[in-house]
């Protein structure tokens, strides 16, 4: 065994990525999961993303023995966490879908949509770090976010007096 772990370990952030987990008690839907026939025994513990997740038992690729493995972070929160200077700052993503993102105050907590499920929320809310919540306005797209921005480029550039060939 490379770690001291005795269970497997995963961070709220990763955990909110797999659903059934409530973000607000840090816990699995055991009930529901459950009640599917999910064999709920092979679910990792759940600690708070950058914890301390157990020490290195031998030396690894040159990394001592003893170093502290984290819980893994989650790469939305990561990318959002990289981009903002301020607290009161928020990060626009635009890749194969875009996000606009931002960081709720202390003590933030998502409360459920009265007569909204998850899928016809305009706003979902994500672990972040220190507690709080990350709140995203998501266009899951796959690339048309991407594709109607450098369309709206060529036109800036056509308006402006530049040839911009379509495709390359």
């Amino acid at each position: 065994m490379l770690c001291d772990l005795a269970v497997p370990i995963m961070s709220t952030q990763l955990a909110a990525s797999w659903g059934y987990f409530n973000t607000e008690k840090k816990e699995w839907n055991l009930e529901i999961l459950k009640s599917a026939g999910f064999p709920t025994s092979f679910l990792p513990q759940v600690v708070d993303a950058g914890k301390c997740a157990g020490k290195l038992r031998n030396i690894w690729h040159l990394v001592p023995e003893g170093t502290p493995i984290i819980a893994g972070l989650g790469d939305f929160q990561c990318s959002v966490f990289s981009t903002l200077e301020k607290q009161n700052e928020a990060s626009l993503n635009i890749s194969t879908s875009a996000q606009l993102a931002f960081v709720m105050k202390d003590g933030f907590v998502p409360q459920k949509s009265l007569g909204q499920s998850i899928e016809e929320r305009k706003i979902q809310y994500f672990p972040y770090f220190q507690g709080k919540y990350l709140a995203a306005a998501a266009a899951l797209t796959g690339g048309n976010a991407l594709a109607a921005f450098v369309r709206m480029l060529q036109q800036w550039g056509v308006e402006l007096g530049y040839n911009v060939p379509q495709c390359m």
